[in-house]
């Protein structure tokens, strides 16, 4: 027979334990307090990890985000324009030169409206088959690969500015250079 290793520490007697389980229902009682304190700690980890995602730190990063196919992904988005850019504004713009009651203006604006419909749409297709193409001649045919189109599309239709993880490239594909923190 060998001699078992053990658990490394005694076992605590009852009376210790019954007062240990005590000690942690006293902590929960007082529901108010701890409700206060796990928001804050909710809205440190939330700031946190918003600063991570400004800046590019993959521990902070989502799942979805995470992994060289999705950072090779948004590497590849954020090197090209987009019509996805400027689609928020121009729907904006178009909806409030929709309010003017002119006819003739707002069928302007509407045919408008319709020729940026077209181009997001081809742009956003020629965007897919080009990133589909590219990870695929990187990475190859894996089940991680098969879903970074509808990945690249979210990405493609925020505007660059508030796209989060923020961009690492510029459009052309140059690396965006960190500014350095002066202490």
């Amino acid at each position: 027979m060998t001699a078992s290793s053990g658990k490394g520490r005694p076992t605590p007697k009852r009376k210790e334990s019954q007062a240990a389980r005590k000690e942690r229902l006293k902590a929960t009682v007082d529901r108010k307090a701890a409700r206060k304190v796990m928001r804050t700690q909710q809205r440190e980890a939330a700031i946190k990890m918003r600063q991570g995602l400004k800046n590019n730190d993959e521990r902070y990063f989502p799942p979805r985000d995470q992994g060289p196919i999705r950072s090779f992904v948004r590497d590849t988005v954020d090197s090209r324009w987009s019509a996805g850019e400027i689609f928020l504004p121009f729907a904006i713009l178009v909806l409030a030169a929709s309010l003017i009651p002119v006819l003739a203006i707002q069928q302007g604006i509407y045919f408008i409206w319709l020729f940026m419909m077209v181009l997001l749409a081809t742009d956003l297709f020629a965007m897919l088959f080009r990133v589909r193409r590219r990870v695929r001649a990187k990475f190859g045919r894996t089940p991680e690969t098969r879903r970074v189109g509808w990945y690249a599309i979210s990405r493609s239709l925020q505007m660059r500015r508030m796209r989060l993880p923020a961009p690492k490239v510029r459009i052309g594909g140059k690396p965006i250079e960190k500014k350095e923190v002066k202490k």
